[in-house]
């Protein structure tokens, strides 16, 4: 009988349990934890890449609405008038001014602020620039009729502006 007994007793210490241990389940998490944490990287520069290319085309669209203002009235900057000119310091202005419809970004966020800068009889700077202010990195284009000089490559905007 004593046989019978540690027989049954031997089969249940030998049962196999289909269960994770401890560590199996630690090891889990630390692999979701490192995949998800590369996603979160990816997502952000993503974003950051979808921002900058939005500003740029921004500006493209700014450039050509300058150009259609001198198509219409001749100048960039009136000779008799400077406050008539296709300058302007800020997104709702330039709205008004080039009759766009570009995000006028609310006062907390940290989008692109854009304006037309350096306006002169043929030629303007436009600017998108990051931040609250609009005084953070950002894009600039240079546009001069009289000299062909098209600086369309969206350089970096340089320390105060354009």
């Amino acid at each position: 009988m004593l046989s019978l007994c540690s027989l049954k007793l031997d089969k249940i210490m030998r049962k196999n349990y289909k269960a994770m241990t401890l560590m199996e389940i630690i090891i889990v998490i630390v692999i979701i934890g490192i995949l998800s944490m590369a996603g979160v990287v990816g997502y952000r520069q993503t974003m950051l890449n979808a921002r900058d290319r939005e500003a740029q085309a921004m500006l493209r669209l700014i450039k050509h609405a300058a150009d259609v203002w001198r198509v219409e009235m001749g100048f960039y900057v009136s000779p008799t008038n400077p406050l008539v000119s296709v300058g302007c310091g800020n997104t709702g202005a330039c709205n008004a001014t080039l009759r766009l419809n570009l995000a006028d970004p609310a006062p907390a966020d940290t989008v692109w602020i854009y304006s037309v800068r350096n306006v002169a009889a043929n030629s303007f700077c436009t600017q998108a620039a990051a931040g609250q202010a609009g005084q953070g990195a950002g894009f600039h284009i240079n546009r001069n009729v009289t000299t062909g000089v098209d600086d369309s490559n969206l350089n970096p905007l340089p320390a105060g502006g354009c």
